[in-house]
C-alpha cells in the first residue's frame, strides 16, 4: 500500500476533550447550595443601576432554593449589585443581589 491508499491513520490531539460527565459552569455554583434543584425557569433579568440606562435579558433559571437562584447571564454584574428577576409569562418579579 503507498501512502495515498492507506486509510484509518489516526493522529493524536493535544487539545482538550469535554465528556458528558463534566458539571457546567451552574452545576458547580450549585454544589455550594445544599437545597438548589434543577430547574428550568425563563426569566428577564434587569440590572438595577442608577442611571437612564436599564441593562436586560433573557436567560433561564437553571437551579434555584429558597433564597437563591442560579443563572447564566451576559450581563455585566459584580458583587453586591442588585438585579430584578422576572419570571416570563407571569409577572412575579423579586429583587435579589448578585
Amino acid at each position: 500500500m503507498n501512502a495515498s491508499t492507506t486509510r484509518g491513520d489516526v493522529k493524536r490531539s493535544g487539545g482538550t476533550t469535554l465528556t458528558e460527565s463534566e458539571l457546567t459552569c451552574a452545576e458547580q455554583l450549585a454544589r455550594f447550595f445544599a437545597g438548589a434543584k434543577p430547574v428550568r425557569i425563563p426569566v428577564q433579568v434587569t440590572a438595577l443601576r442608577a442611571g437612564s440606562a436599564r441593562l436586560r435579558e433573557a436567560t433561564v433559571v437553571e437551579f434555584d432554593a429558597s433564597q437563591h437562584a442560579i443563572f447564566l447571564s451576559t450581563l455585566p454584574l459584580e458583587f453586591d449589585d442588585r438585579v430584578r428577576i422576572e419570571r416570563n409569562g407571569t409577572g412575579g418579579a423579586a429583587e435579589a443581589a448578585v
